[in-house]
């Protein structure tokens, strides 16, 4: 029979077949053909194990509870532990590393569809917060980047999707919609990927902006956006400011004003200095775009293609750096690039977009057009009677007399 492995009354995981090893040592089959959980000398834990050090573990009774030490990282002191909702192979002998097993009934080593889990989704984690001067830099700036969100192991599980389906003949694909590059087609909506959002606060701090219990959690997968070298003629760590051209709106190359309402940026690749392929912003530009967009939408006409649009001089770009585990969240309104790649490696990130459980309804009746905060229902004290001020007067080459008197206006 098989085995949870507990933390508390909502946090476990698995379930395992718990396996006897020599030397008392113990291993923890993850499924029926997936191997048993290992942790490798870096910290990467998953399954896939065989029957060597690293993927046995020594038990340490403490009190009611026990903790699993990994054999082949003990003199690091590593243990099986909890961070944020995920299971973990380096925690040191704290609380966060204590174990019940408790039998999984009616659940059966030799079932085929056996497989392990190594997290725990919460739907929302009250200990998932917002600072006062995040919330209201959120409706200043349209973004926030909270550092550190991510557990290292899960930025590991992550990076180890990518790089293994990047080995595959069919790992890049050409979008026939907009001709873009498409990396790693399918492992977005792997658990690795998934559980950079659910696995996380990531989720929960989404509600925070959206609204608890707001967020739409059905086909919610993962972009696998990589950088390649070789993208700037710059420095890394040369000037960051961008110049205001080449921005986008998620959407507007194919002529959707707001197929989303929250983008969800995850750094998997370390980009502490500039012209690393960081993400890129333009503060405040949500705000003077939407009339831009309205106006646009209203008029009947194509919708610009701001990659080939220009900003008046003076509202530049800069670029967001970065460690891995940090998390960007935008507005979907906000002006954003890809930031040039100076230096000889890959930028790896993921992207979520997520949307308001009323979404559509707000999509058909215009809502979207006309209010920024309609979908952002955790920043209602904000954002009810008054607008997020203005950055700078913001005006795309293309803009019409009618959008341009409205933007005056504001």
């Amino acid at each position: 029979k098989l085995q949870w492995l507990v933390a508390d009354a909502k946090t476990r995981f698995g379930p395992f077949e718990v396996q006897k090893a020599p030397n008392g040592h113990i291993m923890l089959r993850c499924g029926a053909t997936r191997g048993n959980l290992r942790v490798g000398p870096e910290g990467g834990m998953g399954p896939g194990g065989g029957a060597g050090p690293w993927a046995r573990f020594e038990l340490h009774v403490a009190g009611p509870s026990l903790r699993l030490k990994n054999v082949g990282n003990a003199e690091k002191g590593w243990h099986l532990g909890v961070k944020g909702r995920a299971l973990i192979g380096t925690a040191p002998a704290d609380d966060s590393s204590l174990f019940v097993f408790q039998p999984a009934e009616g659940s059966d080593a030799d079932e085929e569809s056996w497989q392990a889990a190594l997290t725990t989704y919460l739907d929302f984690d009250e200990s998932a917060t917002l600072t006062p001067a995040e919330r209201r830099q959120f409706v200043d700036d349209g973004y926030i980047q909270k550092k550190q969100v991510v557990p290292q192991d899960l930025v590991q599980a992550a990076l180890a999707a990518i790089n293994k389906a990047l080995c595959s003949p069919d790992s890049v694909k050409k979008s026939e919609v907009d001709g873009t590059l498409q990396y790693c087609p399918g492992v977005g909506a792997s658990p690795a990927i998934r559980d950079l959002l659910f696995a996380s606060p990531v989720f929960s701090l989404a509600q925070r902006l959206l609204g608890i219990g707001k967020v739409n959690k059905q086909t919610v997968g993962g972009q696998i956006a990589l950088r390649p070298p070789g993208t700037s003629t710059g420095s890394v760590g040369g000037p960051g400011e961008l110049p205001p051209t080449q921005w986008h709106i998620d959407g507007m190359g194919q002529g959707k004003h707001s197929p989303f309402s929250l983008l969800v940026g995850v750094t998997l690749s370390p980009a502490p200095e500039s012209n690393m392929g960081n993400f890129c912003v333009f503060p405040g530009s949500h705000t003077q775009l939407l009339p831009v967009l309205r106006d646009q939408v209203l008029a009947g006409s194509s919708l610009f293609s701001s990659e080939g649009n220009s900003m008046k001089p003076g509202f530049w770009g800069f670029q967001v750096m970065a460690e891995p585990g940090d998390v960007v969240f935008a507005h979907q309104k906000l002006a954003h690039r890809g930031g040039p790649n100076a230096s000889h490696n890959i930028r790896y990130q993921v992207y979520f977009r997520l949307r308001h459980v009323n979404h559509e309804a707000y999509l058909a009746d215009g809502s979207l057009l006309d209010d920024l905060w309609v979908e952002f229902e955790g920043l209602r004290d904000l954002t009810a009677s008054t607008t997020a001020p203005a950055k700078a007067i913001v005006i795309p080459e293309t803009v019409s007399q009618q959008a341009l008197e409205q933007i005056q206006k504001s």
